[in-house]
């Protein structure tokens, strides 16, 4: 998404959204109550509605002028975590949320589903990353399916 904002929630996750004329759209589930604070300028905000329209995340959402000491303790932990020098991981080539510990998900899959297996599952996801790229992430969707159509055919190759 293009000119979009960082919001976080009561539990710290950060994502991203777009902000105008008191909606947010975003890919995250946000409850109707749920206070959420905006990075760029700290303003809380709590979501007073949300619908789904044409696939699309709407919440309506207004400021929240009341003191939340939660949220700006989330807030100042979060820009803390930024300041540090950790290398940022990479959505297409090492996403976080496949790595445990030393080995990733499709390395562990490798193992215990066989080769054949997860060749076909590299395809499909291809598919699925190609499929979507014009509603969801545009060019970073093309990117992650050419990763599994090259991890496809490395398997197939024998590299």
């Amino acid at each position: 998404m293009d000119n979009t904002d960082i919001f976080l929630d009561r539990d710290g996750r950060a994502y991203r959204g777009i902000f105008y004329f008191g909606t947010l759209l975003a890919n995250d589930i946000v409850l109707t109550g749920e206070r959420i604070i905006r990075e760029a300028d700290e303003k809380i905000f709590v979501v007073t509605d949300r619908d789904l329209i044409n696939g699309t995340l709407i919440m309506a959402i207004e400021q929240y002028d009341g003191d939340d000491e939660q949220m700006q303790k989330i807030l100042h932990d979060y820009q803390e975590k930024r300041k540090c020098k950790v290398p940022a991981h990479d959505a297409v080539e090492h996403p976080a949320h496949y790595e445990t510990g030393k080995f990733e998900c499709i390395d562990v899959m490798l193992e215990t589903q066989g080769k054949q297996a997860v060749t076909d599952f590299c395809v499909c996801n291809a598919f699925k990353y190609l499929y979507r790229h014009g509603r969801k992430n545009g060019v970073e969707d093309l990117k992650k399916a050419r990763w599994y159509l090259d991890k496809a055919i490395g398997l197939i190759e024998g590299e």
